[in-house]
């Protein structure tokens, strides 16, 4: 009787410790950043609604998978059915892992290894890096050998705790209780009908990359090196089938050199590796249409990436044609789906090519124009930032009809007040301004930040710095203003607005 009764007291404990975990993992799932991407737990939580053993290739990697390879474009093509297991920032630890995890869910002919986190591995922690990858995985041993491999070689300020135990980062997220999402994923898992793939229709103008094959080997640091060989190992000793890839973006020399020490590492295990860069003119890559910035290419550029990766697949590879079968009829659906919404993607990056393309011509007549009233007309566009420095006070006897002209190209009224004036207007919007006292700015004039731009008005004689090229006021009577063509990132005329004895506006170069 008694041991009936501590048998069944055990049986009790164990259930009720059973519930609270139960409890506490699904709470954790629900409670997890909305920091963080949901889209990017999404595609990870997804391979597991995918029919066991289902994938034929799985495609690893940042963000230079998802938005490169289109897995709904080579079904349609060629009939194997592959997945972006992919996260944005994936740190080179975090390969491993979501091998680990895929190998959970399913048997892939293929694996694809993007290398660019390797390109990229720092010995500097990254926490929000690293909560994206760890972060989308279920709790349990994976999950933690990701983080306790990420970080036995890195100094972080991050609380290793609340790293491994991510319910302790995100308790006090009580937003999560109102996001649809955040329910949707209360059990780290959910239907992701993309495939993982995520192409967009931004686009940024690019010049060709030039000399940047060599034949050099960069020396890896010593975590890039170990991290890269126990994921080589792994895949070897489990007899797992891959491929080393690098998509085509804005390569340097130095960058080539570190994946020529890479695919030595990789060949060494007998592994295949692929520099895409070196295959750019045969895709038709086009660096002025076909990229959404430095590192990644929108929706025209993916379809160029995805058919020359399906065709080299498909001629190394043994991969299968499930089109026509009856359980890949979802994935046909979703295919034909998907070809529209690409097709209405690549459209809208030409339309946006076309009518940037049309600010070329517009350009010259900006250069041209020395009436005042024409020339803001042409200036005040999304195509170009306007750059304003000088003595704001000097135009302050300007007629109304001239300071309304100057006001609809985002001048602030208190221009004429100030003395050290600086800002930047883009399409009648004010982008950055001074504040009282300032006389120096470092500020960014495009949304990715990759043109800066320093200002600098200090004692009488100000300039303004545009990626290290620097142009000088012209008048200390007036303001410049430097009109500086977003698309093509360079300065396509300077000029001096003045005021003349009878409040009219008066522009020179």
């Amino acid at each position: 009787m008694r041991v009936d009764k501590k048998v069944k007291n055990i049986i009790s404990a164990l259930l009720f410790f059973v519930l609270i975990s139960f409890v506490l993992v699904s709470v954790t799932y629900l409670m997890r950043g909305n920091r963080y991407s949901y889209d990017d737990r999404i595609t990870v939580a997804g391979l597991k609604e995918e029919a066991k053993n289902s994938l034929d290739v799985i495609y690893i990697g940042g963000s230079a998978a998802f938005t490169y390879y289109e897995p709904l474009k080579t079904f349609s093509d060629h009939g194997f059915a592959s997945y972006d297991l992919a996260t944005n920032n994936m740190q080179a630890e975090a390969i491993l892992s979501y091998v680990r995890y895929a190998q959970k869910y399913q048997d892939p002919s293929l694996y694809v290894i993007g290398v660019r986190a390797f390109q990229y591995y720092s010995e500097t922690g990254d926490e929000y890096a690293l909560r994206i990858a760890s972060d989308a995985l279920d709790i349990g041993i994976n999950r933690f050998s990701l983080v306790h491999d990420y970080l036995s070689d890195r100094e972080m300020d991050a609380e290793p705790a609340a790293l491994y135990w991510d319910i302790m980062k995100y308790h006090t997220n009580y937003e999560a209780f109102s996001t649809g999402q955040a329910w949707d994923l209360m059990d780290n898992s959910i239907v992701c009908d993309n495939k993982g793939g995520r192409i967009g229709s931004d686009h940024y103008y690019l010049n060709e990359p030039r000399d940047f094959d060599t034949k050099e080997r960069a020396v890896l640091e010593a975590g890039c090196e170990k991290t890269l060989r126990k994921l080589l190992k792994y895949l070897s000793d489990n007899h797992l089938e891959a491929l080393f890839v690098v998509c085509p973006y804005m390569i340097t020399k130095e960058h080539y050199a570190i994946y020529n020490s890479i695919q030595d590492i990789v060949n060494e295990y007998g592994y295949s590796f692929l520099n895409t860069n070196d295959h750019y003119t045969e895709m038709n890559i086009d660096y002025a249409q076909d990229f959404s910035d430095v590192n990644h290419v929108n929706a025209v550029g993916a379809e160029k990436y995805t058919e020359f990766l399906e065709k080299y697949i498909i001629d190394n590879y043994k991969v299968p044609d499930h089109r026509g079968e009856a359980a890949y009829s979802r994935w046909e659906a979703l295919a034909e789906e998907y070809k529209e919404s690409s097709r209405e993607m690549r459209n809208e990056v030409y339309d946006t090519i076309a009518y940037r393309k049309e600010g070329l011509e517009q350009r010259r007549l900006i250069e041209a124009e020395t009436d005042p009233t024409l020339w803001s007309e042409l200036i005040n566009d999304q195509r170009y930032t306007c750059i304003v420095v000088g003595n704001g006070t000097a135009l302050s006897g300007l007629g109304n009809i001239w300071k309304k002209t100057l006001g609809r190209l985002g001048f602030p009224d208190d221009l004429y007040e100030t003395p050290n004036f600086m800002g930047g207007y883009c399409g009648g919007k004010e982008l950055f301004t001074n504040g009282p006292g300032e006389k120096k700015m470092q500020v960014q004039i495009l949304n990715r930040g990759e043109t800066s731009c320093d200002i600098d008005n200090e004692g009488g004689r100000g300039s303004i710095v545009i990626n290290d090229v620097e142009y000088r006021l012209k008048s200390d009577e007036g303001i410049d203003v430097v009109i500086f063509d977003n698309t093509y990132r360079e300065m396509i005329d300077a000029v001096a607005l003045t005021c003349d004895k009878n409040g009219e506006l008066v522009i020179s170069r």
